[in-house]
């Protein structure tokens, strides 16, 4: 049997360009969701990459951050190693401070001062380790801002194996730790932290 095209019943021209118009933009979009993005901007990271803090196996739990106004501060909480080997804690950063150290209460000529630590945080595998005032902690030198009572900042851990782990610290109003520096320690900074 054959068909004539034309014995079709025929379409107003307007129903075939609407038809034509149609396909084309389905076309675009379908070659359009094909290709690779144009924007060089646009960072997709791999799995291994935006997951590598979690492979640490660390948390830093119940963070919180000294109020204040001066140029220093400091971050406390309990580092945590979730994981099955020893984890080193070696440093931290925040945009709220210019540096951060890891800072030790000791005891020099009779009297408790605080300094920084001489080696690094570690932390065995599946224990924990209590970073308070009067203790150890984070010491957040040359604030860029005043840390004010109900404020966060984001504190980024840096461990041995290079892995980092981001942490919302909320920022607290609390009383004390406004111990001295061992002699020669940040002398050109204030004594309370």
């Amino acid at each position: 049997m054959r068909i004539s095209l034309n014995s079709l019943p025929l379409r107003p021209r307007t129903s075939r360009l609407a038809a034509a118009g149609a396909l084309v933009v389905v076309s675009t979009f379908g070659l359009a969701a094909c290709s690779a993005p144009e924007s060089p901007s646009i960072t997709k990271h791999s799995a291994t990459e935006s997951t590598a803090s979690e492979h640490a196996g660390a948390a830093l739990e119940q963070a919180w951050a000294k109020s204040g106004a001066g140029d220093m501060s400091a971050a406390f909480g309990t580092l945590v190693n979730h994981g099955e080997t020893p984890l080193t804690l070696v440093g931290a950063e925040t945009t709220a401070a210019s540096s951060v150290e890891l800072h030790e209460m000791a005891m020099v000529d009779g009297a408790m001062v605080m300094r920084k630590l001489s080696g690094d945080f570690d932390i065995p595998a599946g224990g924990s380790r209590e970073l308070a005032p009067g203790g150890e902690h984070l010491m957040l030198m040359g604030l860029t801002a005043p840390l004010l009572p109900g404020d966060e900042i984001t504190v980024t851990l840096q461990f041995s194996d290079g892995t980092t782990l981001d942490v919302v610290v909320p920022v607290r109003d609390t009383a004390g730790a406004d111990e001295e520096y061992a002699p020669g320690e940040h002398d050109d900074h204030a004594t309370e932290h």
